[in-house]
């Protein structure tokens, strides 16, 4: 009977393969971790001959608070029976510590003979010092866009905001209101202009102090953007003169809300107010809706102002519709 032929790995010699590997490569006794054969490369990394390493404790090369963890990982190792790849650090015979995934493997054994630990090292430090300077700098970057989206977002808060009254600036306005109105005329839906002007105000300034009449503007311009809805869009036309955009309002939902405006402004107790002409801060308040006071934005807006001189002339502190203004005050587009 003829002996069947050995297959090619039976064929190949481990110890010809073990000593051309140009990984770091050890046989470790698997009860003590004692270093019992080593290849070139392994001689490098521990800065060492063969004839002076062998018998050493692998553990030697560790440092000590990783130690035990090798260990564990190489009990796993012999309980499972099948590689197990594992990181450390390994000091080398000039004292400077690397990184290494360690290839754990046991390797089976004559019977009755010591259990062996095949051990592969792959230096990764390199690789893993790269990694972390990519995370540094990916972390850098996402900072970086942090930073310049906040930036890009104070820039933008500038462009649209009236600097002294922290509301919207009128060129804002116009933009939102032409949206409203593209909006308003595909959905045949109402939107209203609440146009405002501080009755006396050059009194005011006259009498208190232009940085008085700044402080009243400011605080005026807050309480119209605390009494409005997050919708509406709120803006300084110009000087004491304020506007609001009301989507989804018609011109008498519009006198509505600038009643309760008118009212707010009346109670709200501003410094000075017995002094004016009226004994109080007040506002005359023009309404103008689209689609009743016209057909284009600025049609709306000019609605709006005419209405709010119809207030000023009729004796402040009160608000005027376009719909009821006296046909002769202004052309009806």
């Amino acid at each position: 009977m003829s002996t069947p032929p050995l297959s090619h790995a039976a064929q190949a010699s481990y110890s010809d393969l073990f000593f051309r590997l140009l990984e770091p490569a050890f046989l470790l006794d698997a009860g003590s971790l004692k270093i019992l054969e080593l290849n070139n490369a392994a001689e490098k990394m521990l800065g060492g001959s063969a004839a002076d390493l062998q018998g050493e404790s692998i553990l030697r090369w560790i440092p000590e608070d990783l130690r035990a963890e090798f260990q564990k990982q190489s009990r796993v190792t012999l309980r499972r029976y099948h590689p197990r790849g594992h990181e450390t650090r390994f000091v080398s015979g000039d004292g400077h510590e690397r990184l290494f995934r360690c290839d754990l493997c046991q390797l089976q054994a004559a019977e009755g003979a010591t259990p062996l630990l095949q051990l592969i090292a792959h230096d990764i430090t390199a690789q893993r010092e790269a990694e972390e300077r990519a995370e540094n700098y990916l972390s850098e970057l996402k900072s970086a866009l942090v930073e310049l989206k906040s930036a890009n977002d104070r820039l933008r808060e500038m462009t649209i905001t009236d600097e002294m009254t922290r509301v919207n600036n009128f060129r804002y306005f116009k933009q939102r209101q032409e949206i409203e109105h593209q909006r308003s005329v595909r959905f045949k839906r109402p939107y209203a202009i609440l146009f405002f002007d501080l009755d006396s105000f050059k009194h005011y300034n006259d009498r208190n102090g232009h940085p008085a009449g700044d402080r009243l503007l400011t605080e005026l311009a807050q309480l119209l953007k605390r009494s409005s809805r997050e919708t509406d869009c709120v803006a300084r036309y110009g000087g004491e003169e304020f506007v609001i955009l009301a989507p989804e309002t018609s011109e008498s939902q519009g006198a509505e809300f600038a009643e309760r405006l008118r009212k707010a402004i009346v109670a709200a107790g501003f410094p000075h107010a017995t002094e004016q002409p009226l004994g109080i801060i007040s506002a005359s308040i023009g309404v103008a809706s689209y689609p009743a006071a016209g057909g284009t934005p600025d049609q709306i807006l000019k609605a709006a102002d005419e209405a709010m001189y119809r207030s000023k002339k009729s004796g402040k502190n009160r608000v005027t519709t376009f719909g009821v203004m006296d046909p002769d005050a202004t052309e009806k587009p």
